[in-house]
């Protein structure tokens, strides 16, 4: 399985390269939670094929997208993301009422924090924080751990995983 990770790392830097991106963009990988890493391989896992249940809390999917919101057209400011999760979560109604923020984590960096501005219910609006480049990945939450393991405990929903450059 891993011999193949090698193989894909120079897919990846030609596409970036015949695009006109840099091949490596970021000087590590993003390392993750085990509670990150299995939420997100559940999208990948059928429902009831392993028989073994892991000891791990899933947690609500989080959607992201480039913002259709309008800015202006010489804005030196980031471009915004928009956040979609379910606001009915069990984990959203028990954070009523507080601020809720985007936690982002970017290669061997402590976690930075946005907040998220709500647009709907169930939709809000950040910009990615800066020099973020390579994969990153985002999750919403009400607190604001100095480290990416304690964050995947205070995870209301997410991880996501963004590709920047």
């Amino acid at each position: 399985m891993s011999s193949i990770l090698t193989v894909e790392s120079r897919h990846d830097a030609f596409f970036r390269h015949i695009e006109g991106k840099s091949p490596n963009p970021a000087p590590f990988d993003t390392g993750i939670s085990d509670i990150w890493a299995y939420n997100l391989a559940l999208s990948f896992i059928v429902p009831g094929s392993c028989p073994v249940e892991i000891a791990l809390p899933t947690l609500p999917t989080l959607n992201v997208s480039e913002s259709t919101y309008p800015r202006l057209a010489n804005s030196t400011e980031p471009p915004l993301r928009e956040f979609e999760w379910d606001p009915a979560q069990m984990t959203f109604v028990a954070e009523a009422g507080k601020q809720l923020l985007v936690g982002w984590v970017n290669q061997l960096n402590e976690p930075v924090y946005t907040s998220l501005n709500i647009t709907v219910e169930g939709k809000g609006t950040t910009a990615v924080p800066p020099g973020m480049n390579g994969a990153a990945f985002a999750v919403v939450t009400t607190q604001q751990p100095d480290n990416t393991d304690d964050l995947a405990l205070a995870t209301l929903a997410g991880p996501v995983l963004l590709t920047l450059s």
